[in-house]
């Protein structure tokens, strides 16, 4: 019903009805630049006046929990009443407790099939479990307010768990292909899968909003209606899982009325298992029971944080709290182990639900890039051929503009206006004071958009992370023009032969510029011996930070790291106009690949600066680039530092990582960030400036150290080629002729 047939069928009521307003027909969820939205439809309202509020003055209508009976609460109060003797009491004299027994079938009803109520004039619909959630869930503050964005993250919660739908048109990566209607607006087509294609939610929040309670809330909501059910929680380790089991489900559930609450057996106040079945009998011998009484026979448990902890049961509920503040195990193979347990046929038949929640102002490295990563897979409009997304979850955001303490009504509705303010005068004030750090923690725990939750936390490491922030928020909404690809020989087995660039998704690089082929693979030999040396070097600059075979700090093993730097080039820039309009002075090719072999590592180091035209800057503590080089005849490819001391070039090639020259790489990739981190184009190189620690890491962070000797290069550049020999740099020697380039 709608206010126009409202108007029309309640005679007399004209003129309060003018106060109200029509329900929404849709939630939207996802509503963020960085996303597609998600468009949720709303039930249609019942009659008005089946709805509660309804004739009341609009101001006066607003969620209150429903009226409990007396009597009901004199029997849930009874010292030492089982719920057996309650419901034996009820049973026993139901015309005397008429009125309780229709209230407990009024909530039954309302818990699985939802509940419409005025709010302010409007219509509004919520789900059954947010009826649950604000009727009989206590938590630490009591019964729950109403607020909007709780029934925006219930329905969509519902929508999720219930969603049998894909779409029609999809390219070849899975993406949902739209169409357009006559008024130029994009819809999509779906169909019915006639089975679930979502296992549960993906969901970074904002800072305390009641997020673990909401999913606790859920897994005891439908752990204990089924029979011979599951349900299962974990944390970031063993101690924060049995906190969440003890605090946000067992502490609530305690409070629950007897009329949502099964028989339980065990303690009134369980430790480590909330059983939904009967107390143990002793039965057996003389005397024994011809038969047993059961329960639901279902349970609530929690595990440790292992990824293979409840591998091979069946679970038809999992919590995975603060899933981007594990650093202990790997969140995402996790997931693959409860994905089995959820379902049957490898994930085809689903049968649980799994919420996956994180408070996004502590996000932290390891966990908290993977939790990224697994709500950047779950995107609902990007589907395999079975209608899932790559991780079968649904990705759920909501900005911290709705919800936030302070900014909402007392109808529970959300000025989202007034808390943008906020928040911006919050972040504003930090940023002018030059507190970097907590400006960052203030972006993470309060995100006004998708691209801020993983929003990571300051370094030591003196790179300027407001530049880098900014950058990178800007490159996940305008994707970059960035090439994944490899580089290869016209003739195989000859080095010297051309080389190309060939766009392959499982390419090992990532370039931004592409060079014409007149400009590239010029190559001579110089009159000292060296053997083959770039011709006309000078554009360009390759770091290359080869790896070891042994293990880094922490267990992982090296890659290789490569980077290409574009120097300025006056040619094409003018020095006078402002960075932005230039060009060049950027990277355009970065690599961090561990092949089978070091010679495969070299050989890509030679490709790319033969690719280029560039000679190369190696790490010399690790020689192997410098004596392959040395070995296949392109000695003349390396490059020789300037002595600080004399002015000349040094005797040996390359650029030691060790003790104070580590800082000097540091140091120069800190200053091109500062000059020219608003134009860098290539993502991952920020965010490896962003994510480093300490001087420590560096071990684990090969592409950012190539890059780093790749503009330290710049301070040694030789011009055109000039030759290095004991004694001294003598002239230029003369380009040899080649095979066919072109």
């Amino acid at each position: 019903m709608d206010k126009h047939q409202a108007v029309g069928r309640y005679p007399g009521k004209e003129k309060i009805i003018q106060q109200y307003k029509d329900a929404d027909t849709e939630v939207v969820v996802n509503q963020d630049s960085d996303l597609r939205p998600i468009h949720i439809p709303t039930p249609i309202p019942p009659e008005w006046h089946l709805i509660d509020g309804f004739g009341k003055p609009a101001k006066d209508q607003k969620w209150k929990p429903p009226w409990i009976p007396r009597r009901i609460l004199d029997l849930q109060n009874r010292r030492g009443l089982t719920i057996d003797e309650i419901w034996n009491e009820l049973e026993g004299d139901q015309q005397k407790y008429k009125e309780e027994i229709d209230y407990i079938k009024r909530m039954w009803y309302h818990r699985l099939y939802g509940y419409w109520f005025f709010n302010n004039g409007q219509p509004t619909y919520i789900t059954g479990k947010h009826f649950y959630y604000m009727t009989s869930y206590k938590i630490d503050v009591g019964l729950p307010k109403y607020r909007s964005r709780d029934r925006k993250y219930w329905i969509a919660i519902k929508f999720f768990e219930n969603h049998t739908l894909d779409f029609i048109d999809k390219d070849d990566k899975g993406n949902a292909i739209p169409k357009i209607d006559e008024d130029g607006n994009e819809y999509f087509e779906m169909y019915d899968t006639g089975r679930r294609v979502c296992f549960g939610d993906a969901y970074p929040k904002m800072r305390r909003e009641g997020a673990t309670f909401r999913a606790e809330c859920n897994n005891l909501e439908t752990i204990s209606k089924l029979r011979g059910a599951k349900g299962g929680i974990q944390s970031r380790n063993d101690g924060d899982a049995k906190k969440v089991f003890t605090d946000k489900l067992v502490k609530p559930f305690k409070k629950v009325p007897f009329f949502f609450k099964p028989t339980y057996a065990g303690s009134t106040d369980p430790k480590s298992e909330l059983v939904f079945d009967v107390p143990s009998v002793r039965v057996g011998g003389k005397g024994a029971m011809a038969s047993v009484d059961t329960g639901l026979e279902s349970l609530i448990d929690f595990e440790v944080g292992d990824e293979g902890a409840y591998d091979g049961q069946k679970l038809f509920f999992h919590h995975d709290d603060e899933v981007g503040k594990n650093r202990l195990n790997n969140v995402l193979q996790r997931h693959i182990v409860t994905k089995e347990c959820l379902s049957q046929g490898g994930g085809y038949s689903i049968h649980g639900y799994t919420s996956k929640t994180s408070t996004v102002g502590e996000m932290e490295k390891g966990g908290g890039r993977k939790f990224q990563e697994m709500c950047d897979m779950s995107n609902f409009y990007q589907r395999n051929e079975i209608g899932q997304t790559a991780t079968g979850l649904f990705l759920l955001f909501i900005s911290s503009t709705d919800g936030m303490e302070g900014c909402v009504d007392e109808y529970g509705v959300s000025d989202e206006e007034k808390a943008l303010k906020i928040i911006k005068a919050q972040r504003k004030a930090l940023r002018d004071a030059g507190n970097i750090e907590q400006w960052i923690e203030k972006v993470r725990q309060y995100p006004i958009r998708y691209r801020e939750c993983f929003t990571t936390s300051s370094n030591d490491m003196g790179f300027n992370l407001l530049i880098l922030e900014d950058r990178l928020s800007e490159l996940r909404v305008s994707e970059p023009p960035l090439i994944q690809g490899a580089f290869s020989r016209k003739s195989r087995g000859d080095r010297t032969s051309e080389v190309m660039f060939t766009e392959d998704p499982m390419g090992r690089f990532i370039i931004s510029k592409q060079v014409l082929s007149f400009q590239s693979n010029r190559i001579y030999t110089p009159p000292t011996g060296i053997g083959y040396a770039p011709y006309k070097a000078g554009k360009f600059n390759v770091g290359a930070d080869p790896f070891a075979f042994n293990q880094t700090e922490g267990g992982q093993m090296s890659d290789g790291g490569i980077a290409v730097k574009w120097k300025f080039d006056p040619s094409i820039d003018d020095i006078s106009l402002d960075p932005s309009q230039w060009e060049s002075d950027r990277f355009v090719c970065t690599y961090q690949h561990r092949p089978a072999t070091k010679a495969d590592y070299v050989d890509d180091v030679l490709m790319v600066a033969m690719y280029f035209g560039a000679m190369v800057l190696t790490e010399s503590n690790v020689q192997e680039i410098i004596d392959k080089f040395r070995d296949w005849g392109f000695g003349g490819f390396l490059k020789h530092m300037r002595d600080s001391a004399t002015g000349g070039f040094r005797k040996t090639p390359g650029y030691p990582t060790t003790g104070g020259s580590k800082q000097a790489i540091f140091n120069a990739l800190r200053d091109y960030v500062e000059r020219r981190g608003m134009w860098e184009y290539h993502k991952e190189l920020l965010q490896d400036c962003y994510d480093i620690q300490s001087v420590k890491q560096m071990t684990h962070y090969d592409r950012l150290t190539a890059s780093g000797l790749a503009e330290l290069a710049e301070e040694s550049d030789h011009g055109d080629f000039k030759t290095i020999t004991k004694e001294k740099s003598t002239g230029y020697g003369l380009p040899v002729p080649m095979r066919s380039m072109d």
